[in-house]
């Protein structure tokens, strides 16, 4: 067992200091150096919606270009996958921490989906997949003779 001094943090650049040199014992090292030919795995956050007619995946992809995001439907799953890239500069940098980084998601679509429907937008760093419902599971209203 280790004894670390206890000292407040007085930036968060002082936190990930610490999480990175690994004097937390129960967590991880968080930053660990990656090359430029070991981009980092990252999932990025989503929101799903739901409404009469389709859902919506909201993902966030900041720094994102569309050409390099790739959406596809593979058997009953939607395949989302991307990967923004980091150019190495000639710069000398005193802390690098961006880095390029690869991602993957990957839901189970149900069987009330319209799989030939599913249409794609991305503005201002969010990609929005438009998943539609099939119009017979949607439901409908019946008349009452």
């Amino acid at each position: 067992m280790n004894l670390v001094k206890y000292a407040p943090f007085d930036t968060m650049e002082t936190l990930f200091d610490r999480l990175n040199r690994g004097l937390f014992p129960a967590f991880p090292r968080v930053f660990e150096e990656e090359g430029e030919d070991q981009p980092i795995m990252r999932l990025p956050r989503t929101n799903i919606e739901e409404s009469d007619g389709h859902y919506v995946f909201s993902m966030e992809m900041p720094g994102v270009a569309k050409k390099d995001v790739e959406v596809s439907v593979e058997k009953d799953m939607l395949v989302i996958k991307g990967e923004k890239a980091v150019k190495a500069e000639d710069k000398k940098l005193l802390r690098r921490e961006f880095r390029s980084t690869k991602f993957e998601r990957s839901f189970v679509l149900g069987s009330d989906i319209d799989q030939d429907g599913i249409q794609a937008t991305m503005e201002d760093g969010i990609l929005k997949v438009s998943v539609p419902k099939r119009p017979e599971k949607v439901g409908r209203k019946v008349n009452i003779s």
